[in-house]
């Protein structure tokens, strides 16, 4: 009989959400101290079936004892049987049938009593998942000794299931059954993305990260399985700086050109990236790889991205679908935001990878992606301007990320400009023919900052600049082009705090009123511009006049903001904040104004979600947003 503290647990966690139940089940000091009992059901999700772990594990070990075929229940009564099948490298099948229906289990073969069978298949198994040296040593030391009981065996699977390997895996099986699961393309495990990228040393940026213990994880990537490896570290080719420390020297022609086809025909956009920047570097040594790297700069350079089947649209979805999901789940949340973005934008690669070739609809799962993650996505990467203000969250449109991309690759031709000059490579990337990637760019899109970049503080000054800024905000009448040196420039060069400080100045001499305004468009693009320039130079001073300049445009007749345009702008701007508890209270007094103001039924439930997404994202908001919650949530219950 239970005890009453177990009774009580088991009543309590009916009250407790799924999430948190779930996390405290696995915690086994918890489910021992309380006492509570559990057992555990397998879901075999091929063959749409269920059963006790108990009675199903203990059906396998008699199997691979005694060989002979083992009857088995499903949760619904039906029958089942288990039978090994040898193969000819050693190791063991198992197969599970009823009727005519056959399915082979997962390795099992840590439940077999053969000490060789157990560690053969093991071996193997390490190797194909590239199984992290010291959860090897942990598991042969296990698996010498005897089978695995059925927690052991769970938590080996569970190991195992924490690799980039087994998670390409299981995506390409969903892919293949024709559904994917969400937490197969965004795995809530910390050791996942520790095994991804390498682990959080508390580095305080991208350069400061990759320097460290991230350069010996690529170098052991590289190294594990020449090929595959090399493969799967294009995977992580986020930034130039990642691409700089892929080293091939130790790899041969026959690998690296394997790897490069490979790409070139299955390649995410990512390691296509990758492979350009670190194939123009090696091309001397290996000049097999040049056709390869001819096709995958057209990939690029053709990508249309205004259609629905470009591969930058459905990268920038896949981005946005896990940034959004690591903020829901908050798995992340004490790194800093290169950190998570870089986990983000290598877990979109490795799901672009998979979807290679597939039937995706591209425009409806980009739908999908936005009306379930979007509203997170920006959230989070707003409220992460705090600390890396100069990315924000539109920058993810994907002809940004094309730009970007091209970006890169004309700087890495830059680079290595010597041994393409007299190349097919050369008129493709640098030259000046009209479908170079060169003449086909945005003079200035490409140099806008990327999603790793955030935190780079811009030290580049332009000549004369300054003289221009001032020029344009000391003519007599203030309207939106008094400030288009400056909020454009703000973006690329590092601006003068007097310029920026003689800007907030200008609103205030002007009593917060612009001249001149040609549209509604062109008045929200520039108060969003100065709201970016706010927050890039940090000036508290900018910021808050900016305030001051939406309060007055949110009622006017002709030009009035909607509460997501003066959100939007509240947010970005408050990136001038950069101490939290400063930070804190600028977002709480601009939501609490907001909650107070007038606004349609559907916009104030869409404030009150976006208000209590950011306080998920960061609970001390509760606080500052208190007011506005309480507001709105009066609000929405009247206007049901």
């Amino acid at each position: 009989m239970r005890s009453n503290k177990s009774l009580l647990a088991n009543l309590a966690l009916d009250f407790v959400p799924p999430l948190v139940r779930e996390s405290l089940l696995e915690d086994k000091t918890f489910v021992d101290d309380l006492g509570i009992q559990l057992e555990p059901v397998l879901s075999i999700g091929t063959a749409n079936a269920s059963f006790t772990r108990s009675s199903f594990y203990e059906a396998i070990r008699k199997t691979l004892t005694s060989q002979d075929v083992q009857e088995v229940f499903d949760i619904s009564g039906n029958k089942w049987e288990i039978q090994q099948k040898a193969e000819k490298d050693g190791r063991v099948q198992v197969n599970l049938s009823s009727g005519d229906r056959l399915f082979t289990l997962p390795d099992v073969a840590a439940l077999s009593p053969n000490v060789d069978v157990r560690l053969t298949a093991f071996d193997s198994a390490a190797s194909d998942f590239y199984l992290p040296e010291a959860s090897r040593r942990f598991w042969l030391s296990l698996l010498e000794k005897c089978s695995l009981h059925d927690d052991e065996f769970d938590a080996l699977r569970d190991d195992f299931g924490d690799t980039p390997a087994s998670i390409a895996q299981t995506i390409r099986s969903e892919i293949a059954s024709g559904r994917m699961e969400k937490s197969s393309l965004v795995p809530h495990s910390r050791r996942y993305f520790d095994r991804l990228i390498g682990e959080y040393d508390d580095s305080t940026s991208l350069s400061e990260f990759v320097k460290g213990g991230f350069r010996k994880k690529l170098s052991q990537l590289i190294n594990y399985r020449p090929y595959d490896g090399l493969s799967h570290a294009f995977v992580l080719s986020s930034h130039s700086l990642i691409t700089d420390l892929i080293d091939t020297s130790s790899l041969g022609a026959e690998d690296i050109v394997q790897a490069y086809d490979f790409i070139n025909q299955y390649g995410d956009v990512t390691s296509q990236l990758g492979a350009i920047e670190v194939g123009l570097r090696i091309l001397p040594e290996y000049p097999e790889i040049q056709p390869a790297l001819v096709q995958m700069v057209k990939q690029v350079r053709d990508d249309k991205v205004e259609e629905s089947k470009s591969k930058f649209v459905l990268f920038s979805t896949l981005f946005i679908l896990v940034y959004g999901d690591l903020s829901r789940t908050r798995l992340l949340s004490d790194t800093p935001p290169f950190y998570r973005r870089l986990a983000a934008l290598s877990q979109a690669a490795l799901i672009h990878r998979q979807l290679a070739g597939s039937n995706i609809d591209v425009e409806q799962f980009n739908k999908t992606v936005l009306e379930e993650h979007g509203e997170l996505f920006y959230m989070q990467s707003y409220s992460d301007m705090r600390l890396e203000p100069r990315w924000y969250p539109d920058l993810i449109d994907p002809e940004q990320i094309k730009a970007d991309f091209c970006g890169r690759i004309m700087i890495a031709a830059k680079k290595f400009e010597d041994s393409i000059k007299e190349n097919e490579l050369y008129g493709l990337i640098l030259s000046e023919n009209p479908d170079s990637v060169y003449s086909l760019n945005d003079e200035l899109l490409p140099y806008l900052p990327g999603p790793l970049e955030g935190g780079i503080r811009q030290k580049n000054v332009l000549p004369g600049l300054a003289e221009i800024i001032e020029a344009q905000l000391n003519t007599g009448d203030l309207s939106p082009s008094s400030f288009f040196a400056l909020v454009n420039s703000s973006l690329f060069f590092h601006t003068e705090k007097e310029q920026v400080d003689l800007a907030a100045k200008s609103l205030a001499t002007a009593n917060h009123r612009l001249q001149n305004i040609e549209n509604r468009d062109q008045l929200i693009v520039m108060l969003q511009s100065l709201a970016i320039t706010a927050g890039f130079s940090r000036s508290k001073t900018l910021s808050e006049e900016l305030r001051l300049l939406t309060r007055k445009y949110r009622k006017d007749v002709q030009y009035a903001l909607t509460v997501e345009e003066e959100m939007g702008i509240c947010l970005i701007s408050g990136a001038s904040y950069e101490k939290h508890d400063e930070w804190i209270a600028f977002i709480g007094e601009c939501m609490t104004e907001l909650a107070f103001s007038d606004f349609d039924q559907k916009e104030g439930r869409a404030l009150l979600s976006h208000i209590h997404s950011l306080c998920h994202i960061v609970p001390e908001l509760w606080l500052s947003c208190g007011r506005a919650d309480a507001a709105l949530m009066a609000y929405n219950a009247i206007n049901q």
